[in-house]
């Protein structure tokens, strides 16, 4: 080819990621870490276990992220990050190309209750608190709902599977003798 008077091709890589980007993405992981294990642990302490004697070293870990995030990219976490990073539900919830999942939604607004409820719990929110106690209890319905349907389809099919091809039932040994 060179020979012929053409020139060989030159390969060049081309990277996407410019250093804002990626200072960024470092920055993110200094402030996204610290601030889940807080939210954690506030969670468990306030159940009565966690590690009480880290929050406030957590605090501080959570604000040197955040400076961290400012000082590489001149700009401060703002709510979009930190409802990301703080949002517990089932991302498998939100995939509309999977079949639907009563039980995953009903423990879903389980745990949102139950989160309420003790956020107006600690806030000495009643309003928050009953609303709390109304999702929680809704979610429990459904999900007791959900388990009522399954236990019927399961015990139809049990039924459908002991008899026999003519129709008429299998006999169970209830006590077989050895």
């Amino acid at each position: 080819m060179a020979n012929d008077g053409e020139k060989e091709p030159h390969l060049r890589l081309a990277v996407e990621n410019d250093r804002r980007a990626v200072n960024k993405a470092r920055a993110r992981y200094e402030f996204d870490g610290p601030l889940r294990q807080l939210a954690a642990n506030i969670m468990r302490v306030s159940r009565g276990a966690g590690e009480p004697y880290t929050v406030i070293q957590q605090c501080i870990d959570v604000v040197k992220g955040a400076q961290a995030v400012h000082d590489k990219c001149g700009e401060w976490p703002d709510q979009d990050d930190v409802k990301d990073v703080l949002d517990f539900h089932d991302p498998r919830l939100r995939d509309h190309g999977l079949p639907y999942d009563e039980r995953a939604d009903a423990i879903e607004d389980i745990v949102e209750g139950a989160l309420r409820l003790a956020a107006g719990r600690l806030l000495r929110q009643t309003l928050q608190e009953g609303h709390g106690e109304k999702d929680l209890l809704e979610g429990v319905r459904r999900l007791e709902h959900h388990r009522a349907e399954m236990r019927a389809k399961w015990e139809s099919e049990r039924k459908a599977a002991a008899k026999k091809p003519n129709g008429r039932p299998k006999k169970l040994i209830r006590n077989p003798k050895l």
